[in-house]
């Protein structure tokens, strides 16, 4: 009985990870396929193409903050476990722990840098230093923590939703450009993407000239992307650090309570962030409504819909029902590190130009089909692999370079 609730609680973090996995790609690949901003604003690309609010509005609901958010979850979760696997092995967990997260750092940097300045991995790696320190913690402050963390963006955005109407008129252009950018700008980065590898280099390195400006628009947007950024990261590590510790990631509760987490979290979720969408709307997504309080209804939504999600995807795990999808998905959260970067990879051979150059030229109905494509390419890639090895090629590199020896591949 108890190997068997192991295998299922492994199972269920597994199909949990690959399952965000593959749905950050949706919404990652706005921002591998045109300008930054319109990730955030479907009106500044392509607005008039089929389905373009409509998908937006789907993505933005359904998706956006809340892979991320089971992804930081797991985050805490496995951190947890892996200190807990290093003392039955007797292997210093400090000293694991920190090597572990200064390769993670080393290859966000250098998967940031050289692929994709919207990577994750370095923020992960940084947060997790201070998880150390807070590792036996009871589950109520770690929770508590977590939640006053996660909520720091929404003060920040509170207070910065007054202070913006009170700025010079440099600082006011400077976000109204930001949000709505001249043609200019925006053909200028479609150029850029489509053009040389170097000069993206370049671009990672040094910015745009557009990039950096001395006013309080800029600084305040600044601030705010970090404060949004580590907030929600380091918040929601430490609520999936309480979860683990009771049992909640890991199938540990009874049926009922995993329903009751689907039910509520989706019933007060997918209304609040439908509330920020209609805000939206109803400011026509306005520069200094749009970058601040406009971003305050879908935090929240993110906490109860990442719920809802980790409740449905545990029933699941829990029934026979397309156990082969479960493995499959199983397979993807594996190597959940290596399908990151490999991502990234694709996107930018199909988008920038050094491959196909579709950079600024894809819908948001086409990137669907994309998408589907990449899923299906790494769903099929990830058990091909696995029946053949043990961990993932970027997995088995971080675990050799952070045990301080070639780890063991092949099955």
């Amino acid at each position: 009985m108890t190997a068997n609730v192991k295998k299922t609680r492994i199972q269920s973090i597994d199909v949990l990870r690959g399952f965000a996995l593959l749905g950050l790609l949706g919404m990652n690949i706005i921002s591998f396929s045109m300008p930054n901003i319109a990730y955030y604003n479907p009106t500044v690309v392509m607005a008039d193409a089929p389905l373009n609010m409509p998908i937006f509005s789907l993505m933005y609901v359904m998706a956006d903050q809340k892979f991320m958010g089971i992804f930081s979850l797991l985050f805490g979760a496995s951190t947890l476990l892996i200190l807990q696997s290093s003392k039955k092995a007797s292997i210093s967990e400090i000293k694991l722990h920190f090597s572990r997260n200064f390769w993670l750092i080393i290859i966000g940097f250098l998967h940031g840098l050289l692929l994709w300045e919207g990577d994750v991995l370095l923020i992960y790696g940084l947060c997790a230093l201070v998880l150390y320190f807070l590792k036996d913690f009871k589950p109520a402050i770690l929770f508590f923590a977590g939640l006053f963390l996660f909520l720091t963006p929404v003060a920040y955005n509170l207070v910065m939703g007054w202070l913006v109407l009170h700025l010079d008129q440099s600082s006011t252009i400077w976000l109204q450009n930001y949000w709505s950018p001249p043609l200019h700008v925006l053909t200028q980065d479609i150029r850029l993407f489509q053009g040389d590898y170097m000069n993206q280099l370049n671009y990672r390195i040094e910015g745009s000239e557009q990039q950096y400006t001395d006013n309080d628009g800029y600084a305040f947007h600044g601030l705010g992307q970090l404060v949004d950024f580590f907030g929600r990261s380091i918040g929601m590590m430490l609520i999936g650090m309480a979860a683990f510790q009771k049992g909640v990631i890991g199938d540990l509760k009874p049926s009922i309570f995993y329903l009751n987490m689907c039910l509520l979290g989706f019933a007060i979720g997918i209304p609040l962030a439908i509330l920020g969408l209609v805000t939206f709307h109803h400011y026509d997504f306005e520069a200094n409504y749009s970058l601040f309080l406009g971003r305050i209804p879908n935090h929240f939504a993110t906490l109860f819909i990442v719920t809802g999600y980790v409740g449905a995807i545990t029933l699941w795990c829990r029934t026979k029902t397309l156990r082969w999808l479960q493995n499959s998905l199983a397979a993807v959260g594996k190597m959940a590190l290596t399908n990151y970067v490999a991502q990234t990879v694709i996107a930018g051979f199909v988008f920038y130009g050094f491959g196909l150059g579709l950079y600024g030229q894809v819908n948001r109905l086409e990137l669907l089909l994309i998408m589907l494509a990449i899923w299906s390419l790494q769903i099929v890639g990830s058990v091909i692999w696995l029946r053949c090895y043990i961990y993932g090629p970027v997995e088995w590199i971080w675990r050799s370079l952070s045990y301080g020896r070639v780890a063991k591949i092949q099955r």
